[in-house]
C-alpha cells in the first residue's frame, strides 16, 4: 500500500509542477472573452462628461458679459427702427465722418452734416458713442462741439487699442441721423 500511495503522491507532484500549481489549490478560472466590453462604455461616458465639464467651465469663466440690453423692447420696436432708417434715407443728408487716432491719448472725430441740397445743418446735438465689441466696461459717449458750417468735433482718449464701434447720433429739428462704423485703433 505504501507503493501505491507513493506513486499517487509523485503523480500529484508531477501534475502540480506541470500546471504551475500545487495540488491543494483549485485551478484558476479564465475570464470570459469580452469581459472588458462594459469598460468601453464606462470610459466613453467618463471622457464625455470630462469634455463637457471642461467646455462648461471655459464657457462660464471666459464670458465677456456682452448681451443686448433691453432685448425684448428692441425686438418689438424693430419695425420702428426700420421705419426710421427709411426716413433717414429719404431725407438724403450728406454726412461726412472723419475719425482720427494717432495715439490712444490723442483721438478725435469730426462730423459734417449737410442736407440734400448741400446746406450746412446747424443746431444739431451730435454725440459719438464708442463701444468695444469684444469686451464690456470700456464704452463711453462724447458730445461733439459745433464749429460752424455744419461741422461738429470732439477729442478724447481711448482706453485700449483694437476694434471699436463708432456710433454717431445727430438730433436735429429737421430729423435724426445715426450711423455706426467699425474703426481699428493701433496701440
Amino acid at each position: 500500500m505504501s507503493t501505491v500511495t507513493n506513486l499517487d503522491q509523485r503523480h500529484a507532484q508531477t501534475l502540480g509542477a506541470a500546471t504551475g500549481s500545487s495540488p491543494q489549490r483549485a485551478p484558476e478560472r479564465k475570464r470570459a472573452p469580452g469581459w472588458w466590453y462594459p469598460w468601453i462604455f464606462v470610459a466613453f461616458f467618463l471622457v464625455t462628461v470630462g469634455v463637457n465639464g471642461t467646455m462648461a467651465y471655459f464657457a462660464m469663466s471666459t464670458w465677456t458679459g456682452l448681451e443686448t440690453q433691453h432685448y425684448w423692447q428692441r425686438g418689438t420696436a424693430y419695425n420702428v427702427a426700420i421705419e426710421g432708417a427709411r426716413h433717414q434715407r429719404e431725407r438724403g443728408w450728406k454726412v461726412g465722418i472723419d475719425f482720427q487716432a494717432t495715439t490712444l491719448a490723442d483721438a478725435g472725430v469730426t462730423v459734417e452734416l449737410r442736407d440734400r441740397e448741400g446746406t450746412a445743418l446747424t443746431g444739431a446735438h451730435v454725440t459719438a458713442e464708442l463701444v468695444r465689441p469684444t469686451s464690456e466696461g470700456h464704452d463711453f459717449t462724447v458730445d461733439l462741439t459745433h464749429l460752424g458750417q455744419g461741422r461738429y468735433t470732439a477729442s478724447f482718449a481711448l482706453p485700449l487699442p483694437g476694434q471699436w464701434d463708432l456710433r454717431i447720433t445727430a438730433d436735429h429739428p429737421k430729423g435724426d441721423y445715426q450711423e455706426v462704423r467699425r474703426v481699428v485703433v493701433k496701440g
